[in-house]
């Protein structure tokens, strides 16, 4: 019997426009109320993560930063795997070189180079890939994502000094030769999970994985892996999906996640993920 539900976010259970809708709010809170858990798995930050649960009053357990960090629901920290200062040095150096935009998830909130090039690179994204002006692209990005920096880093050493708790590093760049180029120059360091996103790079310690995250957890609950319906659409998400036997991985995913997972439902678009969770609660009852 399922027991707890664990979602992804972009692309799985957030539907085409980045947004947690209200009817997906709803199946997760009536999921709750009928005795079961609900955890979320998102390569985002807490900032972001709050800010689309928040209007809902979804109070749950999440799994950020592609499994660097587990908060409860009280924000107290169940679980860590930072990147040592000597890795943030080595890693940033490489990209700097490179001219990527970089951003780092911390335990302060977010810290960024330079917040601005970062901002408007994805303006420009959400400009072409939605037909907006740069003024509607500014307000979209701006609802649904979050580019609020507690830090804007201008010398890296005495950021360093401070001894930050970075979880995740992100950065950007202009084209998939860029991108391939710092992959391979990144390589020669130790125990980094290198993830790509688009044109850019997802970084965390090796053992910062959902899936890792998620055993942990669900040892944690007393949970077995029959227990637990696992929901992703992306290669961070691989490890779930291929160690849950509940996995479901929603139409929009590539040919090469579905591999992953052993059910295909419909396109986040429809909100698949909270109609399943409905079927299942519904088909099970109240536990």
């Amino acid at each position: 019997m399922i027991r707890c539900f664990v979602s992804d976010l972009d692309g799985t259970l957030l539907d085409g426009q980045a947004s947690l809708t209200a009817e997906s709010a709803a199946e997760i809170k009536a999921a709750v109320n009928c005795g079961y858990q609900f955890v979320i798995a998102s390569g985002r930050s807490q900032g972001s993560v709050d800010k689309l649960l928040t209007p809902y009053q979804i109070n749950c357990v999440r799994i950020l930063c592609n499994g660097a960090l587990i908060l409860d629901g009280d924000n107290t920290v169940l679980y860590a795997k930072p990147l040592d200062t000597e890795r943030i040095k080595a890693t940033t150096t490489v990209l700097s070189e490179r001219n990527f935009d970089i951003q780092l998830y911390t335990s302060a909130g977010n810290a960024a180079f330079d917040a601005e090039r970062i901002k408007q690179r994805f303006v420009n994204s959400i400009m072409k890939e939605r037909n907006m002006t740069q003024q509607q692209a500014s307000a979209y990005i701006q609802e649904r994502f979050f580019f609020d920096y507690e830090t804007i880093i201008e010398n890296l050493d005495a950021y360093l000094a401070k001894n930050p708790v970075i979880y995740k590093l992100e950065a950007y760049c202009d084209n998939e030769a860029q991108l391939y180029e710092a992959i391979q120059a990144l390589s020669p360091i130790a125990k980094l999970d290198v993830n790509i996103a688009g044109l850019g790079l997802e970084i965390t310690d090796i053992d910062a994985q959902k899936g890792i995250a998620l055993d942990w957890l669900t040892q944690k609950l007393g949970l077995k892996n029959d227990e637990v319906a696992v929901f992703g659409d992306g290669m961070n998400d691989r490890m779930m999906l291929e160690r849950y036997v509940h996995s479901y991985v929603p139409e929009n995913a590539t040919a090469e996640v579905k591999a992953f997972g052993n059910h295909v439902i419909g396109s986040h678009k429809d909100q698949s993920v909270a109609k399943t969770i409905r079927r299942i609660v519904t088909e099970q009852g109240s536990l």
